[in-house]
């Protein structure tokens, strides 16, 4: 009879989401998980990384979901959004980083992830029209910024790809006249 009652109270805590984990403990395991996916990411080691990527990506919709004001959301959308286009989930990535801008227009890091958004219509979705579009609502948001100047190369550059290299090649040959002058 106590075994049974026992099973009673457990199931009934777990079941009033007693069980949750607190937000410093899902911060710390996001972290921590986030932290061997980037080493096993950088050594090569390719053999766990879908099974790790699905556990950050699922503690960060948790975190979103469990604690939405927590202070440390802003940087676990920016790390989602980066697990996801390491791993070419493209449509996830872009919905981490837009979550971050939507919620948190103020963060640091809110032009980059529009910049990134670019990148991955760029590099994963292979759209280069709503690659431009992503580049120029940036420019449109955060026109001081430092992505804002890098997203005008890359509309530039999908825009016109013979173009931009000719410039590109243009500066090069001017710098490598300049060095020669100085010679």
């Amino acid at each position: 009879m106590k075994h049974l009652f026992a099973l009673i109270v457990i199931i009934s805590f777990a079941a009033c989401g007693g069980s949750k984990k607190s937000e410093v403990d899902l911060v710390t395991d996001f972290n921590s998980r986030l932290d061997e996916f980037d080493r096993d990411w950088n050594s090569g080691k390719v053999e766990n990384l879908k099974s790790q990527s699905d556990t950050i990506l699922l503690l960060a919709e948790e975190v979103m979901k469990e604690y939405p004001q927590s202070k440390d959301l802003p940087l676990i959308l920016f790390n989602s959004g980066e697990t996801a286009y390491k791993m070419k989930y493209g449509e996830k990535a872009i919905s981490y980083y837009s979550k971050l801008v939507e919620l948190f227009p103020a963060n640091g890091d809110a032009a980059e992830a529009m910049y990134q958004i670019g990148i991955v219509y760029e590099n994963i979705l292979m759209n280069a029209d709503k690659a431009v579009e992503a580049y120029k609502q940036l420019r449109k948001t955060y026109p001081q910024s430092q992505w804002a100047s890098y997203a005008k190369g890359s509309i530039m550059f999908l825009k016109d790809k013979e173009k931009f290299f000719n410039d590109v090649e243009v500066r090069l040959k001017k710098s490598e006249d300049s060095l020669a002058a100085i010679k």
